[in-house]
């Protein structure tokens, strides 16, 4: 299905479009939006505001089947939300009749619960009394779709709580987030006690997924349904912005959300509760963000700066404490027994690594050398004196030792450390797999329960073609195959036993230049599979053939064609040619069951005759009236007359040398005659007048009112 969303388009406009893209319908957005980059590549975006002229042209070339438009969606904003625009009911008003000229089937409103007052329960069957400005201008929006659209269109209007999504700039939480950066309170329409709701974006766009496939009218509430109050949402958000100030205001608040069936008619459920998505709302909010960020940029600067200098410090201190501790315990028979600066060394290398452990050694060496020289001796013995080399000789062991035990110790911790972070990694990997395995299964559950090739699809179009008039079957039989097969190029033809052409009976309304009869004879390889009973793919780009035909038949003889003339490659795959196998199988039941009652039943022609009855050919009239009118194909009606009195059974002798096997011929009980041809018009009335006036009879047209049906 062919979508447009417009309108006042929030900023989940793109979470709408990605679910309806993934519920196999074809998207586009149009107006003005914010987070337009975040649609993807298979959503076409136009950036013409619905109230440009230019918006209408598009829609009209675009020949959209549903349109949704956001007219109202944050009734929990900051006091009056200005994004409701009195401007846009033109807007609202001219796309409701351009979308009966472009054949538009559904069309969706969305507004919010703004539109009740405040005594208000909220219900579907409820008639909205606003009591704001914002709600008298919803409750005109809503009028101009009851009011305003044209007969035939399926209309929903769906009323919604405030949505929200993560990086929502436009939500309540957002909204919170700004007054607590600006240290401004934030003005709330109610009191602590006033219930609200907020619903995640996901499950909107779920339930509109649902509403589209499932062709849902009338009025539908959506929410969330736990019961909040102001109160609730004020404690949890302290929690995160603590001097956050709330100021209530603007009446007694409403006593209550929105109430309603639909969407459990529907049996949808909201899978999102914002009290537990809080640390993600509120995490990523810029007045959570900007100050921590500073503070990490002052510590990690300090953390380095202290790294850098911290070392030369203890270094420098450790040194003169242990100059100091060694001149002290020189007299000292009790604290000699130790070496301070061998002490010395050791704590600076197991502390800070081999290189500070070196640099401790040399200065310890440094001091050994001052004491030697302050003694009276030449430095030159110190050297030459074996003896003075094993306290010079421990003092770098020492260093080097430590010092390595300590870098050993530093590249085992951050080789654990990277182990640990790869096995997070592995850890989000896994953890993200499976969530995506869980979407999957929950994805596959909504297909299986509600996706077109379901029990559930089978079991509508069954009960679609559930009817014992031949003509009414094809009429039904072309809507299931558009919107089975998601596919706007469906023809049918109709078969003759003794004729190798094929009539055209009912097409689409796009495919206007489509020929009225094909012989079977110029098409060797289709016609060929067709009568064997298999569906028949122009996988050889024969041309003038049909991408897809598929054949129904009736006692063992081809009775009518189903074909897809045109189907885009990328969706020319084994399961189209197996579904379209499926819907020719069930139409060919109908079918085959409404011939036979039609050939068993005596009340449907004149006796003796192939004459319908008047009732019989008011039912087949009537049904291509539909057809006209859903310009789906067209039929020419004309009086037959003779010059000289004739029987009917001369009538019907006559009339059957110059018509086909689909033309209908229907006698009244005031004594007309009258015959109906299929695909034809009144360009063709002379080449039917002047077979008619060969057999003596003359033709004229007469109205294709519903009068006559």
């Amino acid at each position: 299905m062919k979508v447009l969303l417009t309108g006042i388009l929030p900023s989940y406009t793109p979470t709408i479009a990605a679910r309806l893209v993934k519920g196999g319908h074809q998207v586009s957005v149009m107006g003005p939006l914010e987070s337009a980059a975040r649609l993807g590549n298979g959503i076409r975006y136009h950036d013409v505001s619905s109230s440009d002229p230019d918006a209408l042209r598009l829609m009209e070339a675009s020949s959209y089947e549903a349109v949704l438009f956001f007219f109202a969606c944050q009734c929990e904003a900051d006091g009056e939300s200005d994004s409701v625009k009195g401007a846009q009911l033109d807007a609202l008003y001219a796309m409701l009749r351009q979308g009966g000229r472009s054949n538009v089937r559904q069309f969706v409103l969305i507004t919010d619960r703004r539109v009740f007052g405040e005594t208000q329960q909220g219900r579907e069957d409820e008639i909205p009394l606003p009591d704001t400005t914002t709600g008298v201008v919803i409750k005109a929006a809503e009028d101009c779709l009851a009011h305003g659209a044209p007969a035939g269109m399926n209309t929903l209007l769906l009323r919604v709580t405030s949505p929200y999504e993560l990086g929502d700039p436009a939500s309540f939480f957002a909204c919170a987030a700004s007054c607590a950066q600006r240290r401004k309170p934030l003005f709330i329409r109610g009191q602590r006690n006033t219930p609200c709701d907020f619903l995640n974006a996901e499950d909107l766009a779920a339930f509109l997924d649902f509403a589209l496939g499932d062709g849902l009218s009338g009025v539908a509430h959506v929410y969330y349904g736990k019961p909040y109050t102001y109160g609730d949402v004020e404690r949890m958000l302290h929690r995160y912005y603590p001097y956050l100030e709330f100021t209530y205001g603007g009446g007694r608040g409403r006593g209550a959300t929105l109430q309603g069936s639909a969407m459990h008619r529907m049996d949808w459920v909201p899978r999102h509760d914002f009290a537990q998505e809080l640390d993600a709302l509120c995490a990523g909010s810029v007045r959570s963000r900007m100050p921590v960020q500073a503070q990490d940029r002052q510590r990690s600067l300090v953390r380095r700066v202290a790294g850098w200098v911290l070392p030369w410090v203890e270094l420098a201190f450790m040194a003169a404490l242990a100059i100091v501790a060694d001149a002290f315990s020189g007299g000292n028979a009790i604290f000699d027994v130790v070496d301070y600066m061998l002490l010395f060394v050791a704590i600076m290398g197991n502390v800070h690594g081999m290189r500070f452990g070196i640099l401790a050694a040399l200065v310890a060496c440094a001091h050994y050398a001052f004491e030697w020289v302050s003694q009276g001796n030449d430095l030159y013995l110190l050297l030459y004196n074996v003896d003075h080399w094993l306290p010079l000789g421990c003092y770098m062991l020492c260093g080097s030792l430590f010092g390595y035990l300590h870098d050993k110790t530093r590249e085992q911790m951050a080789m654990f450390s990277c182990e640990r972070q790869e096995m997070q990694s592995q850890n989000e990997f896994l953890q993200t797999m499976y969530n995506r395995a869980y979407e999957d299964r929950n994805q596959l559950q909504e297909q299986v329960m509600r996706f077109r090739d379901s029990y559930g699809r089978i079991y509508g179009i069954t009960k679609e073609l559930d009817t014992l008039q031949p003509e009414q079957i094809f009429l039904s039989t072309l809507g299931v195959l558009e919107d089975t097969m998601q596919n706007q190029s469906v023809a049918i033809y109709t078969c003759s036993p003794s004729s190798s052409f094929i009539r055209l009976v009912v097409r689409s309304r796009e495919m206007k230049s489509l020929p009225r009869s094909l012989n079977l004879d110029d098409f060797a390889t289709m016609t060929k599979c067709l009568r064997e009973g298999r569906v028949f793919s122009n996988t050889g780009l024969i041309a003038g053939c049909p991408a897809y035909a598929a054949p129904v038949m009736s006692e063992g003889r081809l009775a009518a064609i189903l074909m897809l003339w045109e189907v885009p490659f990328g969706k020319q795959t084994q399961y189209l040619e197996n579904l379209l196998s499926v819907v020719a199988g069930l139409v060919q039941s109908a079918m085959v069951r409404a011939l036979h009652y039609a050939a068993l039943s005596g009340d449907l022609y004149v006796a003796n005759t192939h004459i319908l009855s008047e009732t019989a050919f008011r039912n087949a009239l009537g049904v291509y009236q539909s057809i006209r009118k859903k310009r789906s194909g067209n039929y020419l009606l004309v009086r037959v007359r003779s010059t000289v009195p004739l029987t009917l059974e001369q009538y019907d002798q006559r009339i059957g040398k110059v018509t086909r096997a689909t033309d209908l011929v229907g006698k009244f009980s005031d004594g007309q005659i009258l015959v109906l041809f299929p695909q034809a018009d009144v360009n063709n009335l002379p080449k039917i007048a002047s077979r008619f006036g060969a057999q003596g009879l003359r033709c004229e047209v007469v109205s294709q009112e519903v009068s006559y049906a």
